[in-house]
């Protein structure tokens, strides 16, 4: 084989033990020359994604627990906030009534912060007329469920999730300027996986497996010639009009 395909493979375990469920992120290319250098590339991306990931969730609960003492606070000064503090209040419904439950709520957050952009990419694509012949409509709307409707979900599992879109922009480099073709590889591993499994249909960990010659396609013939007005003698001889990030892009809807 001229070309082998070579592999690496990273396992998520971020430092909170509530987020760790035994998922792994795998990558395949063709383009590097053994498994050792693939998966320091993946390392080298996935775990500084991962680091940034749970310090925005810690944020996020502590941002949440801190809103939530100062309302409480308020309440006590006050006999009006009391009778609004009530047990049934929107407030506790939403945190909980102590910790406990801050970390689940800020994990649902980041995630759908995070796959917000994905989420919408699927209702567009399964409303639509025309789509990529390689997705499923009805696999598109329990998608964008699952990203809008990610209460009570495995919290491992949304950490991961949000980890491989992460991961998938920084690996990608400028594909992070396509949202919709980002989308799109996305879709098909998350397929791949399993899906964006709910609680019922829980199974195990997933294993979340990128191609890096798909993540970044279309780079490599922008670098030599992006004007799609013109065509050009391309490296491998052949003439083609030039690439854009437009392109790149529509490739992802349609």
């Amino acid at each position: 084989d001229d070309d082998p395909k070579h592999v690496g493979y990273v396992r998520v375990d971020p430092q909170e033990p509530r987020l760790r469920g035994g998922f792994v992120v795998e990558l395949y290319s063709t383009r590097m020359k053994s498994d050792a250098e693939v998966g320091w590339w993946l390392h080298s991306h996935l775990t500084t994604q991962m680091n940034s990931l749970e310090k925005q969730v810690m944020a996020e609960a502590g941002a949440q627990r801190a809103s939530r003492n100062r309302t409480r606070q308020m309440g006590e000064s006050s006999e009006d906030s009391d009778a609004e503090l009530s047990d049934d209040s929107e407030l506790d419904s939403v945190l909980g009534g102590d910790d406990t439950d801050l970390l689940a709520r800020s994990m649902e957050v980041i995630h759908s912060r995070v796959l917000e952009g994905f989420g919408q990419w699927c209702r567009y694509v399964a409303g639509g007329g025309t789509a990529p012949a390689s997705v499923d409509k009805d696999n598109l709307k329990a998608f964008a469920e699952a990203v809008t409707k990610n209460q009570g979900r495995s919290l491992s599992r949304l950490f991961s999730e949000a980890l491989v879109l992460r991961t998938m922009e920084s690996m990608g480099e400028q594909i992070i300027c396509c949202p919709e073709r980002l989308s799109y590889i996305l879709y098909g591993i998350m397929t791949q996986a399993g899906g964006l499994a709910m609680p019922e249909d829980e199974s195990g960990p997933s294993k979340y497996m990128i191609d890096l010659e798909e993540l970044q396609e279309g780079l490599h013939q922008m670098s030599h010639h992006s004007n799609p007005y013109v065509a050009k003698r391309m490296p491998d001889g052949t003439s083609s009009r030039g690439l854009n990030f437009d392109d790149i892009n529509e490739s992802g809807i349609q």
